[in-house]
């Protein structure tokens, strides 16, 4: 089985949740070695956007705003994760999350398909 390992930082905010897509490698230490990175990148910046309790005074406050809107996202790092991932391979049914009528219903439909398709490859 050939895998590929996606590193991908997931961000939550009270308005807004994304998954973005860091890297996609051929070897875990590679992977993990970028998730460090980026774990440490955030970490380490993560006091730019530090909200005093008590501004001195209204530009302080101005000042943190534009900062806010100049880096999105650093303080929303909820975290980075690596996900294995198997290529050549269809997991659509196994990846999917839904009712068992319907879970049934495409396992029934995907032994059709791949039936009818090894009998049109024999022919």
């Amino acid at each position: 089985m050939k895998k590929i390992y996606l590193v991908k930082g997931i961000f939550e905010e009270f308005d807004l949740s994304a998954i973005i897509n860091i890297g996609i490698f051929t070897e875990y230490s590679e992977a993990y070695s970028i998730k460090e990175k980026w774990e440490l990148f955030f970490k380490e910046n993560k006091s730019i956007l530090k909200r005093p309790e008590h501004f001195e005074s209204l530009s302080d406050e101005d000042d943190w705003y534009t900062k806010s809107i100049n880096y999105p996202l650093i303080n929303s790092l909820y975290k980075i994760d690596i996900e294995e991932i198997i290529i050549d391979t269809d997991n659509f049914i196994e990846n999917f999350s839904t009712t068992q009528n319907l879970k049934t219903l495409l396992e029934t439909w995907n032994k059709s398909w791949t039936r009818e398709k090894n009998l049109n490859n024999i022919l």
